[in-house]
């Protein structure tokens, strides 16, 4: 999310034997050897004419040299205003790009259980462990709030708690999310049930 590239995360993804593929940005200093000499902000990369990326292996970052590193710009001109500038593990840059194309599939979700609906940003909590308990709870709530949605779209009090003429511009989630408050709220009985067989 945003330029979240240091280098300490980028060791301890390796010590932890992940791949990764982590955006950086257009001022990060790049250079071919770790003493940093000749060189220069990433912003100053571009691909050949008519190619989308340019891939270069095995390179140093930072005015610290940490690497060696994988670094991939990435500009699609059809999709996108503004190109990408990409820190990789990975040896190939297609996969890398395939990878970091995953981050749009979560996105949302990382906005509902954020600014969008739980507000879990707030929390201040620092302590892992609590912070990694908290983020199941929000992802079974979240759960929750979709399956809801199932039900609230055809549910006489809709209109109760969404306006029936903006419903397509809201999120399945919003409307689990208002569904769940308004039964909350109103003290309606809730009758919920996980199963591995969910479809």
């Amino acid at each position: 999310d945003a330029e979240f590239d240091g280098c300490e995360l980028q060791q301890s993804c390796l010590a932890h034997g992940w791949e990764y593929v982590l955006k950086t940005a257009k001022d990060t200093l790049v250079a071919d050897h770790p003493n940093m000499e000749n060189a220069s902000a990433f912003g100053h990369l571009a691909a050949s004419i008519g190619q989308k990326s340019l891939f270069l292996p095995q390179m140093y970052v930072t005015k610290q040299g940490f690497g060696p590193v994988n670094v991939l710009f990435w500009h699609d001109r059809t999709r996108y205003d503004r190109p990408l500038y990409l820190l990789t593990s990975l040896e190939y840059g297609p996969q890398a790009e395939t990878y970091y194309r995953k981050r749009y599939h979560i996105e949302t979700f990382f906005g509902d259980i954020k600014s969008r609906g739980f507000h879990i940003h707030k929390t201040r909590i620092e302590e892992p462990q609590t912070l990694f308990n908290l983020l199941i709870v929000a992802s079974l709530a979240f759960i929750i709030c979709i399956l809801f949605e199932f039900d609230a779209r055809t549910s006489a009090q809709l209109g109760k708690f969404c306006r029936k003429d903006r419903i397509d511009s809201l999120s399945v989630f919003q409307i689990g999310l208002r569904a769940v408050r308004f039964y909350v709220r109103h003290a309606m009985n809730l009758s919920f049930q996980f199963s591995k067989n969910f479809p």
